[in-house]
């Protein structure tokens, strides 16, 4: 995946069971300036994500 690109996936929880169907979106960022301003963010309940180190 490119540095800014966004790809939507379909998770299946049930393979048998079609009817539960969930999407998660995946977007990957470089050279963020203001990780410490979302993170605050995210602590505080204002962004509903999560935050990993892609580089772990």
């Amino acid at each position: 995946m490119s540095p800014g690109a966004s790809r939507l996936y379909e998770l299946q929880p049930d393979p048998y069971d079609t009817t539960q169907r969930r999407t998660i979106r995946l977007c990957l960022f470089v050279d963020v300036k203001n990780a410490h301003e979302l993170r605050s963010k995210l602590r505080n309940g204002e962004v509903d994500a999560a935050i990993i180190r892609a580089e772990l």
